[in-house]
């Protein structure tokens, strides 16, 4: 199972969750959406039906918190990701999280996105959650971390300064394929 915004709906590329189903012979199931305020794990979490986690083999939600850190109210974002690491370990279904990453958007995905500020003022509120809450079966993908891996490459590595190209997917996916062995 595939949950996120753009990146996880192969915005650029393929989703470095599609690319791990596929080479593992899957077809995998894509709750992904990055237009008009969809895109937040808020609002992603409520499209989610509990018998998609409870079939999957693993939940890969890389972008899943970015864009609720551009709400005022962190309380949403929080929420959604207590909510998404409960139903997981519910079923006992391995989830690989991504943080919040501090990636500024621009103007115009932040506008496409529905983003309800400027700035990521619940970066830090969702990141302490996440480390918190996401223990056991629950992975955490540092994609804050991976900005020191990405310096001096964004040009070769991101597509727009936000988004993943193949390259940088595929090494997501090797990252992950060895968090869920």
């Amino acid at each position: 199972l595939i949950i996120g915004a753009s990146l996880s709906a192969d915005f650029s590329a393929p989703s470095p969750g599609r690319i791990l189903a596929e080479q593992n012979g899957h077809a995998p199931t894509v709750v992904a959406c990055y237009l008009a305020g969809c895109g937040q794990g808020s609002q992603l979490i409520k499209r989610l039906d509990e018998k998609q986690v409870a079939s999957s083999s693993a939940v890969v939600a890389l972008d899943f918190a970015y864009w609720d850190s551009y709400n005022p109210d962190c309380s949403v974002g929080v929420g959604a990701v207590r909510e998404l690491v409960t139903l997981a370990a519910k079923h006992r279904v391995p989830l690989v999280l991504g943080n919040a990453p501090n990636r500024n958007a621009g103007a115009w995905y932040r506008f496409w996105a529905g983003a309800r500020s400027a700035t990521q003022q619940c970066r830090a509120a969702i990141n302490s959650e996440i480390a918190k809450i996401c223990t056991g079966q629950c992975r955490i993908f540092d994609l804050d971390g991976r900005n020191e891996q990405l310096r001096g490459r964004e040009d070769e590595l991101l597509t727009d300064g936000l988004h993943p190209g193949p390259v940088l997917s595929r090494m997501f996916a090797r990252d992950i394929d060895a968090m869920v062995q």
